[in-house]
């Protein structure tokens, strides 16, 4: 348990806050595969499939930094609470950059065998991030221009 836990911890060390994209083929196993990264529900399969969202992601917040704020292992399994934040000054998805700090969180869990990950499952705050970088309207705000809108018909 504690090799998967020192595993996840330099995954994450290594991949998001050093940039060192080999962490990849030597971490992520040949076959394995990753969920919740992708919009609608598209997994990404394999260590260059990988490299391509990982690629998009540092595009986009260059910056990009992660704390692990929580680990959990129980066997072959892995658990990860984390926060993310950064700067979005590249664009994310077909979306322009804002130049807007992000702070988003998010938990993961992690399948490991023989040393590599072959399974993860990644639930990370999306719609948060899209509403930080401006792509998404705030509730606050949709509400502050419904009052605004009422008070001008009046």
């Amino acid at each position: 348990m504690e090799q998967n836990e020192a595993l996840i911890r330099r995954w994450f060390e290594e991949l998001w806050n050093q940039k060192r994209v080999e962490t990849i083929d030597e971490l992520f196993d040949l076959d394995g595969v990753s969920y919740g990264m992708l919009e609608d529900g598209v997994a990404t399969h394999g260590a260059e499939h990988w490299k391509q969202v990982h690629a998009s992601f540092c595009a986009a917040i260059p910056d990009l930094h992660i704390e692990v704020c929580q680990v959990l292992a129980s066997g072959d399994h892995v658990a990860v609470r984390f926060t993310a934040t950064g700067t979005n000054s590249g664009p994310f998805q077909g979306i322009p950059a804002s130049n807007n700090s992000i702070k988003i969180e998010g938990m993961c869990t992690g399948l490991i065998r023989d040393g590599r990950i072959v399974e993860g499952r990644n639930v990370i705050d999306m719609f948060g991030l899209l509403q930080q970088i401006g792509a998404v309207p705030k509730i606050a705000d949709i509400a502050a221009s419904k009052r605004l809108e009422a008070t001008s018909v009046e």
